[in-house]
């Protein structure tokens, strides 16, 4: 059995399920972004930098786009070097990455999966995955919102 991100068991068959259902998400729109225009990550249009989220948890513990980038990654992939390479980023980087965010929670953010001699994201990663992308979400429509036509007057006078 494994243990869902709120403390709630999960076996494998609904992980799997999970897994899924949110590598589905992920590859059939791979524009998750942490801006207002919803543009493809890496993007430097105008309206990229409009809107950026990090949640900081405690001073050392901290979730932003780019481990939820290399958790989505590793969802997609199987693959720590893969997801790595996709981002560019080295191997040993996107392991402390992820050793950093299973320290913050105190249980494992990807498994082995023998099955394929890859990793997976555990049920706590994709609890982690789906919760900053809900997030995100309502921050963009916030601020599409209240800001919208301030940032672009802000971009005409620039």
């Amino acid at each position: 059995m494994l243990q869902g991100g709120a403390g709630h068991a999960a076996d494998d068959s609904t992980v799997y399920h999970r897994l899924m259902s949110t590598r589905n998400s992920i590859e059939s729109d791979s524009r998750h972004t942490m801006d207002a225009s919803n543009s493809s990550p890496g993007d430097t249009s105008p309206r990229a930098s409009l809107l950026s989220l990090r949640i900081r948890f405690r001073d050392d513990a901290r979730l932003g786009p780019g481990k939820i980038a290399l958790l989505e990654a590793i969802a997609r992939s199987g693959s720590i070097a893969v997801a790595a390479q996709s981002l560019d980023m080295s191997e040993k980087r996107a392991s402390l990455l992820i050793e950093s965010l299973t320290a913050f929670f105190g249980e494992p953010i990807t498994l082995t999966d023998p099955g394929n001699d890859g990793v997976r994201v555990s049920a706590l990663g994709l609890d982690l995955i789906e919760a900053f992308r809900a997030v995100e979400s309502d921050a963009r429509a916030s601020f599409d919102r209240h800001f919208s036509t301030l940032a672009e007057r802000v971009r005409k006078s620039g």
